[in-house]
This record gives structure tokens, sequence and C-alpha cells, in this order.
């Protein structure tokens, strides 16, 4: 046994062995986590089949020249067919690749550009090998049955990989921005090990390195540019929101003209809320596949949040996308059937853009979608176009968007601190971080305008960054913990949440102040429509860990369901404003507060009643067991010296 391991006239076999090995985890893997069926998955599942092919047949080739019983029973004739059809299929892999990379980037080529780059090049690689046959020009077989090239002319056998390897380094040259830092690493390595890969194979004659390090690039491919969790959202069965900020970005940077097109659908998000997770998801996928259906397999579909649906389309013209989303928004005036939901009754909105001519960036797209929301509501029209919009309100929207910019860049970001008083220590031990924006041209921008922005361009993970550095850095440069604080609440976007990296950042933040894990709670707000992700969860999970608590804001506003509260490890959860005031103006509205109440109390978590606002209200909550109060009756958001000088004065 050792003699085989160890011989090096065994390596292909090993390498082909291992090879096959790695090639069939990662098909099941794959099959395992990818459910929804895509160009990209199609060219992944085609290429990593190629592969195992090749090894499959490169193991047999490598078994069959040291097994005489095999060589009596297949003679070389055979053989040398066997080996011919497996070069075949490993040259046919770089086209396999060039298919797959354009299906990352979302290229389409002309006609021309196919048969110089693809065509061309993969018939002289087949016509070279199959000249084998009856011509040794290009290639030879040995004693053993084993296929040599005759250098030089044996190179054209390569030439589609290196039309490949040319075509992947200028596109990820040229569109690579368009991809996150670990999907550029990715294709960047996978170039390099076809690289590595071949130059090994030359030096050492072994087919089976070369398929080996595929293999393994396959493996890497995965669990990165085949990650389903990434860009899709698997309830629905289609792309989610980070799948569309993607692909906009990249046909937008290849400069091609295209339709998008926004299903917004009344009541879904309520109806989620009420119905087991089976049962929306039926309703989901039955949207999805209404939309695929209807508007053509060109068509990429994608839910952008609880309630809002897009289609991409690769034609802009608006007469032709106008007619598709009327004739959408007339099926949902008839009801949604399903095997376990029955009957339900929804209707919708849209609206149609084209791009790049009403909307060049990914900003303005995003813009354009809410603003006709809103529109497509108030106006009570099936399908609202562009040019309907409120213009004035994407220009406001998008000079905020230049001054959130412009805060992070400048620091015109301040931090404010909103007392919490602790009933049971009558003291104030707690307090929640407030941002404040105050603009040199805009003055005064509220939160609840230039968050949304925030969060809709990707700069709310700074501004989460610059709060937990400010909070942190009044733990290590102030007396605040002698001033009776034990821990500051700090808001965390869904946006933030859903980055991979976000545990690791804030324990390096804390950690560099040297700030206690117990000291910092994060709020999660419960309005998220997108529910708990898994990125999110897992991030949630790690850094409770750690010893970090989280809170559950705005109570009662949101969409979360009782099961999606109770996969968070949560220490508190805070009732909103909205829910808290109206309990003392009407019977109906306190009954749904004492309810609320006693549901968190089974639950064993804290209550934070915000919004408090007279002594009359902070005394009944207090008596309905409200662990912490929160509002104007005890203080306003306070600046950095004010909120330590209230604590001084009050603590």
């Amino acid at each position: 046994m050792s003699d085989i391991a160890f011989n090096p006239s065994y390596f292909n076999l090993w390498f082909s062995l291992c090879g096959l090995i790695l090639n069939v985890v990662v098909m099941i893997v794959y099959s395992f986590e990818s459910t929804l069926p895509t160009k990209q998955g199609r060219c992944f599942l085609l290429l990593t089949g190629a592969i195992t092919l090749v090894e499959l047949l490169t193991l047999w080739h490598c078994i069959w020249l040291d097994s005489a019983g095999l060589q009596q029973m297949v003679p070389v004739a055979i053989e040398r067919y066997l080996t011919t059809a497996e070069k075949l299929v490993m040259l046919g892999t770089p086209l396999l690749a060039i298919r797959y990379i354009m299906e990352i980037y979302h290229l389409r080529l002309t006609k021309a550009q196919t048969m110089l780059m693809l065509a061309l090049p993969q018939a002289i690689s087949w016509l070279t090998v199959l000249s084998g046959l009856f011509s040794s020009f290009f290639f030879h077989y040995n004693e053993r049955g084993e296929m040599l090239y005759n250098y030089p002319q044996g190179v054209l056998a390569y030439a589609n990989a290196v039309v490949f390897l040319c075509f992947a380094a200028y596109k990820n040259f040229h569109y690579g921005y368009t991809l996150s830092i670990e999907r550029r690493v990715i294709l960047w390595l996978y170039l390099a090990m076809a690289i590595l890969g071949a130059a090994m194979r030359i030096m050492t004659g072994s087919v089976s390195v070369y398929e080996f390090f595929l293999s393994i690039s396959t493996l890497l491919y995965v669990y990165t540019l085949q990650n389903p969790r990434e860009y899709m959202n698997l309830e629905a069965g289609c792309y989610n929101r980070r799948g569309f900020d993607y692909i906009i970005q990249t046909r937008l940077a290849q400069g091609r003209t295209f339709a998008v097109s926004s299903i917004y659908i009344d009541d879904l998000a309520i109806l989620e809320s009420t119905m087991e997770e089976q049962k929306a998801s039926e309703i989901l996928h039955g949207i999805t596949d209404f939309l695929r259906q209807g508007c053509g397999e060109s068509a990429e579909i994608f839910r952008l949040q609880s309630g809002v649906f897009a289609i991409l389309t690769p034609t802009a013209e608006e007469g032709k996308s106008v007619r598709a989303m009327e004739y959408v928004c007339e099926r949902f005036k008839e009801p949604w059937h399903g095997a376990h939901t029955g009957q339900v009754r929804l209707s919708a909105h849209a609206c149609v853009m084209l791009c790049p001519k009403e909307a060049s960036d990914l900003q303005q797209i995003v813009e354009i979608l809410d603003q006709a929301e809103v529109e497509a509501t108030r106006q009570s029209k099936l399908v609202i176009r562009t040019q309907e919009l409120d213009m004035e309100n994407r220009m406001k929207r998008r000079r905020i968007a230049n001054a959130v910019k412009r805060a992070i860049e400048e620091h015109h970001f301040e931090v404010y601190y909103q007392p919490i008083f602790d009933p049971g220590t009558k003291r104030f031990t707690s307090a929640e971080a407030l941002l404040r924006l105050r603009d040199p041209d805009m003055g005064f921008i509220s939160p609840a305008e230039f968050i949304p922005v925030a969060e809709r361009n990707g700069m709310i993970v700074q501004i989460d960054k610059y709060v937990l550095e400010e909070v942190c850095r009044l733990f290590a440069e102030t007396d605040i913990r002698a001033l009776g604080i034990r821990y500051i609440e700090v808001n965390l976007s869904v946006v933030d949440c859903i980055q991979s990296d976000l545990a690791d950042r804030v324990m390096d933040t804390m950690r560099r102040y040297r700030v206690a894990p117990e000291e910092i709670n994060l709020e999660v707000t419960e309005t998220a429509e997108e529910g708990v992700s898994y990125t999110m969860l897992e991030n949630i999970k790690k850094l409770a860990r750690e010893g970090v608590a989280f809170s559950l804001d705005d109570f009662g506003t949101g969409y979360s369901n009782l099961m999606r509260m109770t996969q968070m490890p949560l220490k508190l959860i805070k009732l909103d404003k909205s829910v808290v005031q109206p309990a003392f103006e009407n019977d109906y509205s306190y009954r749904i507060l004492l309810g609320m109440i006693r549901l968190i109390r089974t639950l064993h978590k804290e209550i934070v009643a915000e919004g408090v606002e007279t002594e009359e209200q902070s005394l009944r909550l207090i008596r309905l067991n409200c662990d912490h109060i929160q509002g104007f009756y005890y203080a306003r958001p306070l600046g950095r010296d004010n909120f330590l000088r209230f604590l001084r004065d009050k603590n």
C-alpha cells in the first residue's frame, strides 16, 4: 500500500481521485444549497460537470495504464478514443469558463465577438485533438497509450485556454469594481490557479495536476460566487436586494439599455406577518413564478423588500413594459390560490423606468422606486411612469444624500444621548445614542430623512461605525461609569447587520477603547421588512456569545412575527411611542399596550417604554412593571457635555 501511496508513477492516479472527490462534494453541496434556477447556476453546473467527467476519464486512464487485466479487456485502440474524448471535454472547459464569467458580469456578446472569441479558438483546439485519430502531426501516442503533444505545433490545442485567460483578465480589470472584494479575489485566484496548473502541466507532463487545480477552484466558487444566500431571496425564489444592486451596477457599467419595472403589492407585508412561514413562502413563490412567466425568460425577478418586487428586462421599450405591467396588475385583481393557503386577495401598483435614459446610476433608480411607491398609492393608478413622479422630492433626496456623504467626509455628524430612567434604582442607568446632522447648506436634517437615504446607498455602514466609535470614546475619555451609566444603546441598521465582518468590526472597536461587551447594547429595529436573514442572525449570535446585549427597537410598529423575535438573543424589547402614547387616550389602545407588556413578560425580556412625556404616563408605566422609561418627561437628547452634566446633577 505504501508503494502505491508514495510511488511517483501513481501521483496522476491520486490527483485524479482527489479531484473527482472534490467535484462530487461541490455538486452535492451546490444541489443542497441552491434551490433557484439561474443562468449563472446552470453554467456553474455545466463547468463542474465537465471537470468531473474529465477527472473520471483521467482516473480510468491511470488505472488502465497500471492494470494488465484491463488492458486485455479494453484494447489500446478503444483506450485512445477514450483519451481523445477526455481531451475534447478538457479543452471544452475554457469555453464553459468563459460563459460562466459572462454570466457573473451579465455580459452578452455580439455574433462577431462570439465567433472570434469563442467559436474559432474552440474549433482550433478541438480539431487539433481530433486530428490525432488520423495524423501524428500535433501529438502522438507512446507505447503505453499516453497522448504526448508535439511542440511547438501542439500548443494550438490550448488556443481557447489562452483566449479564456485573456478574456477573464480583461473583464476582471474592466468590471471587477462591481463585485465585492471577496468575489474579485476569488476570480483572480481562479485565474492564478489555472495559469499555475497549466505551468505544472507543461513541466510535469501531468494533466491530473491541472484538473486538480480546477477542482479546488470550483470548491472555492461554491462557497462564494455560487452562495445562494448572498444574492437570492430563498423565500420567494428570486434575487434579493443585494442581487438587484449588483446586477444594476453591472448593466450600467457596461453601458447597456434596460427597463426596470417595480411592483408594489398592498398588504403583502401584513399577510406575511400573520401567516405560517410555509404558507407565506407558497404565496411568494406563486407571485415570482407568475412574474417570470408573464415577463419572459430574459426577465430577472427581484424581491426588494416585503411588498416590493422588481423586474429587469433587457429591452428598453416603454410601451411594451407598460403593457406588461398593466397585465401583471390586472392579474392581482383575481385571488391567489395555494395548496395550503386557500384564496388570498391582493392588489398591486407598478412603475416603469428606462435606464440609463431616465436613471443613470443605482442611487437614482432606488430614489425613483421609493417615490413611485408613494405616488402609485396616492394617485390610485395601476402603472406610474417615471415622468409622472414628483421630481422635487427626488432632488431633495439627492441633496440629502450629498449632505450625508459630506458629513462623513467632513465630520458634521454629532452623537446625542437620551438618558433612560430605571425605576428600580431611581437613577439614570443607561442612555440611547442618537445621531444628529447639521449641514452647512441645508441646516438641520432629521434622522427620519437622512437615515433611509443612507440605508439605500450603503453609507449607513460608515455612520453606524462612527456612532459606535463615539460611544466607546465616551466610555474611554470620561467618568461616565462612575456617574451611574451601566450601558449605552447603539442603533444598528439592517444593512450593517448583513455585513459579514460586522461582529469582528464591533469587537475590535470595543477592545481598542477597552469597553466591556456588557457596556454596549445594540438596537435592531422591528420594522426591518426583510426579516431576520441568515447572516444577520449569525452576526447577532456571535456578538451575543461575546457578551454584547441586544434590544428590539420600535416594537409594535413593524412586520416581524413572534417566531422571528424568538430567533434573536434579545435582552430588551422597546415599546415604540406610537404604541405608548395612544394608550393614555383611549381604553382600546391601553388594552393593546397591556397585552404587549404581558407578552414580553412571558418571553422573560426587559421592557423599555419610549415616548413618555408626562408624569402620569411615567407612573402608570412603572405600575405596569416597565423596567426602563425613556422620553421627554425625563430628558431630551443631549450633546456629550450636557449629557455628562445632566448625570452629575440627577444621579
